[in-house]
Parts: C-alpha cells; structure tokens; sequence
C-alpha cells in the first residue's frame, strides 16, 4: 500500500508540475495560448453548445433582434440559432482567436443562406472597428476571458440602442465560502493560462446590475457540464 500511494503521489506531483509548466508557456507566449486553446476547444466547443442548445433558443427567440453583435464568436456556433430568427436583420461577430477563423467564417455560410447580412471583424473587443449602435449584444462563454470584463460590459450598453438587449450566458463563480467557491479561487491563476484566458471565478452579474438598464433578468443555474466550471448565469438585460 505505502508503495502504491508513493506513486501516485509521484504521478499527482509529476502532472502537477507539467501543467504548471505548460501555463507557464503559454502566459507568456500569445499566439501559442490561442493555438492551444483552438486545438482543445474543437472537441469541447460542439458538445457544449448542444448542452446549451434549448437555452440559447430561449434567450435569442426572447431577446435577439435588429442588429446583432456575437462577441468572442469562437466557431459561429451561434449563426445556425440567429438564422431561423426573422426578426435578426443583420449579425456582427467579434473573435479575436485567428485559429477559429476558418470554421466560422465556414458556419456563417447559414447566415447567408438565410439572407442575413453577415460582418466578421477580427479583433478583440471592444473594437475601433466596430461602428454604429446595436439592437442586441450576445455573450456567451466570454466574459470570462475579457481583460478588462467590467469594462467591457459599460461599453456593451453604451453600444446598444435604446430598448436594445444585452443576452448573456456564462459560467461564473460559485457562490462566496463555498468549497468549488475556493477551488476557483485558488486555480484561477492556473486556469487563466490554460484556458486562453479564461477566469473561473468572476461574477459579471454585479456589473451588469450595478447599471441602467430598464428591466434586468439573470438566473444563476448549475449547467450540465464541468464541475469547476457548472456555475453559470442566464439572461437578458434591456436597455
């Protein structure tokens, strides 16, 4: 027995050491954390947005109309949900990850096909080369890995019309002094390098509240997916 847990205790220390190594690389070299992450998000992203797939019919046939801008666009796996919306009249998306660019710009042809004007801009947001006002702003799965999230999230609502909707679903931390609470804590830093980005513990909630929006519905549920990262929040905040 004392052998066995020697070597696992040897292999725990071993993967630890690689992982921490590997973030290392990665926190300091850019293009190789959004090849990285392109390389695993092929395999994750399709599975998550199938989890997602009735929520996000639900938000986007509640919320989405006019002008839409699809920030952090990741592969375009929302263009098939926004083309069977009569009421969108154009899509903008924003993904700044040129390893994603190819497929997404492959999943837009749906858009085309249902006469939907279609911009891609790649760049980070926010973006000088973004213009205009929008009729709904969507975030899914990226105000985690904004830098400056809050920031970005005042300019969302400066970039919407009036009446304009803010759609979000994100994961998000767990509630304070709860065990995964700490666990995102204490591997965020980790994680952040990881992920491309990515922080496991922020709660875009308050920053979207704290501003003034004409009605504000979030609902914090438990996704089916990644323990660590099953938080999540859903909703529409209209301007």
């Amino acid at each position: 027995m004392g052998s066995l847990l020697w070597f696992v205790a040897v292999g725990v220390g071993s993967l630890g050491g690689t992982l921490v190594g590997l973030a290392l690389l990665l926190r300091f070299n850019e293009k190789l954390s959004h090849r990285f992450f392109s390389f695993i998000w092929q395999f994750l992203s399709h599975g998550v947005d199938a989890k997602n797939a009735s929520l996000k019919r639900e938000l986007f046939s509640t919320g989405a109309h006019g002008r839409v801008l699809d920030i952090g666009s990741g592969y375009g796996v929302n263009f098939k949900y926004f083309a069977k919306l009569p009421q969108i009249t154009s899509v903008v998306a924003v993904e700044p990850n040129v390893h994603l660019h190819e497929q997404l710009l492959a999943n837009s042809a749906c858009l085309q096909e249902a006469n939907v004007p279609f911009t891609f801009v790649p760049d980070v947001f926010p973006s000088s080369k973004l213009q205009g006002k929008f009729d709904t702003i969507v975030c899914c799965l990226v105000l985690c890995s904004i830098p400056d999230y809050a920031g970005a999230i005042k300019q969302m609502y400066s970039m919407l019309n009036e009446g304009g909707k803010l759609i979000v679903l994100e994961h998000v931390g767990d509630q304070p002094y709860t065990l995964r609470w700490i666990i995102q804590r204490t591997l965020d830093p980790l994680w952040h390098c990881l992920g491309d980005g990515c922080h496991l513990s922020r709660v875009p909630q308050d920053v979207i509240r704290s501003l003034k929006w004409q009605d504000v519905s979030l609902t914090h549920f438990e996704a089916d997916m990644f323990w660590l990262a099953g938080s999540h929040l859903k909703g529409i905040a209209t301007k």
